[in-house]
């Protein structure tokens, strides 16, 4: 999905009054058809931009981006070696929302899923707690997640910070934080159950509208491939986009 602003330049033209002569006229009058066919050659090849999404499907958007926000990637179902992961920095302590998700009212697909809130014993720190989620195809297509929970101060929970879901090539599920691999929670699957629904960015799509909206800021990249084997070292650089990226949305300034 990509926004194009056209800019209008207006020019303005004084012309001396001298005789024009009956060559001049047509040389004007070719020189304006060229240009004429020329812009409608041009139209020509917007319009004939493919409306399904390539394979590696990019998005820049402005930083006041409102969620969901809709892939065209219906088609798309994650296997055995899958990574959805994403940089998210949601604009208070206190949330609850889809950073990605292929979901719909009857059916699951697969989704990575935040959401935190403040502890009892002190309301100046929050429990934050990550989770990836895949249907399998091996056990009637339930819906097997695995989680990984954090306590930040909430000054932190605020901050840029990296997740990532993965599918192994064997099965097995993962979640990292940060860098960090989960070593408290484990599942595993034998494959993914196939599902025609869109991927959403920022929220869950329901037949009669949106819920699990994520409120704060989103970059997301989904591979054909576990990139992640165990903890690693976070890059603060943007996503980039390989032979193994399926979909990469990005957010200018973020």
């Amino acid at each position: 999905m990509e926004r194009v602003t056209k800019s209008g330049v207006s020019t303005e033209q004084h012309i001396d009054q001298k005789t024009v002569h009956p060559q001049d006229g047509r040389m004007r009058w070719l020189r304006n058809s060229m240009l004429a066919v020329g812009s409608l050659l041009l139209a020509a090849c917007v319009a004939q931009a493919p409306v399904e999404a390539p394979r590696a499907e990019e998005s820049q958007a402005d930083t006041n981006r409102s969620y969901p926000e809709l892939l065209t990637l219906s088609n798309f179902n994650p296997g055995l070696g899958f990574t959805a992961e994403a940089w998210i920095k949601p604009s208070k302590p206190g949330f609850a929302g889809y950073i990605v998700s292929k979901m719909g009212s009857t059916q699951n697909g697969f989704s990575l899923f935040a959401h935190s809130f403040p502890s009892e014993q002190n309301p100046e720190e929050f429990i934050v707690s990550y989770e990836f989620g895949v249907v399998n195809s091996g056990n009637n297509c339930a819906y097997h997640r695995i989680t990984q929970q954090r306590r930040l101060p909430r000054s932190e929970v605020t901050l840029r910070q990296h997740v990532a879901g993965e599918i192994h090539p064997n099965g097995k599920l993962d979640i990292f934080v940060n860098g960090e691999r989960s070593t408290t929670n484990w599942n595993s699957i034998t494959g993914v159950c196939p599902r025609d629904l869109p991927i959403n960015i920022g929220a869950r799509q329901l037949s009669d509208g949106v819920d699990g909206v994520f409120n704060g800021l989103i970059d997301v990249r989904l591979s054909d491939t576990a990139r992640y084997l165990d903890n690693f070292s976070i890059s603060r650089e943007p996503f980039l986009k390989d032979a193994n990226t399926v979909a990469l949305y990005t957010v200018n300034g973020f």
